[in-house]
């Protein structure tokens, strides 16, 4: 049973979380970090419950354009241990996780020896061009190179909701299709809205309503 647990955790760190470094080049300080990132809560409070780390609750504007989001985030070597517990179960995110494992922990704001920055700015660097790679190749269609994300049904049905006046979330709902996935074809595509847009679009909604409800 407690393997299942690990597995599914696993799997949703595929889909839905992020591994890399936190640079400050003005602070000279480095870390590693975890995040997961879901539009519900139960799953991430879960994760903070069995590894810890925080839940970062979406700020008020976020939530008024229809944008929220709820972040479970973890750091060095509590992001460490969260690593190699999912390591054996990771799929798509396997190489960056490996990668991630070779970061050298110690205090972030500490200085350390020079092989041992080295050793981070690499761990950074390698995750980045992973992340690059993957980008590229999420971006085409398994068995059929030449079909390009913006040739899909399901996204151009996506794409064409959002831009009708629907929210991200709108959407997700309407496709049954997760919030995290309409956002990456979105981003990907350079549709997604701007937070001024979002909360414009958000008053124009919230002013649409109230009429709409005085009339009836």
């Amino acid at each position: 049973m407690k393997d299942i647990l690990i597995a599914y955790f696993a799997g949703f760190f595929d889909g839905e979380g992020y591994v890399g470094v936190s640079h400050s080049e003005k602070n000279k300080y480095m870390v590693l970090s975890v995040t997961v990132t879901q539009n519900t809560l139960p799953v991430l409070e879960m994760l903070r419950e069995r590894f810890g780390g925080n839940i970062i609750f979406p700020k008020h504007y976020y939530e008024k354009a229809g944008k929220a989001s709820y972040t479970w985030a973890i750091y060095s070597e509590t992001a460490l241990n969260f690593l190699n517990t999912i390591k054996d179960f990771v799929i798509v995110k396997k190489a960056q996780v490996e990668i991630a494992l070779q970061f050298p922990i110690g205090h972030p704001r500490q200085e350390v020896m020079p092989h041992i920055r080295e050793k981070r700015l690499w761990v950074r660097s390698e995750l980045q061009r992973l992340k690059k790679e993957s980008s590229v190749k999420t971006n085409l269609i398994p068995g059929n190179a030449c079909k390009s994300l913006s040739d899909r049904e399901d996204v151009k049905e996506a794409v064409r909701l959002y831009e009708s006046g629907l929210s991200q979330e709108e959407v997700s709902t309407k496709l049954n299709i997760k919030y995290a996935t309409i956002g990456y074809w979105l981003r990907s595509l350079k549709k997604n809205r701007s937070r001024v847009e979002a909360g414009k679009l958000a008053g124009r909604t919230r002013r649409t309503n109230l009429v709409e409800a005085r009339v009836t």
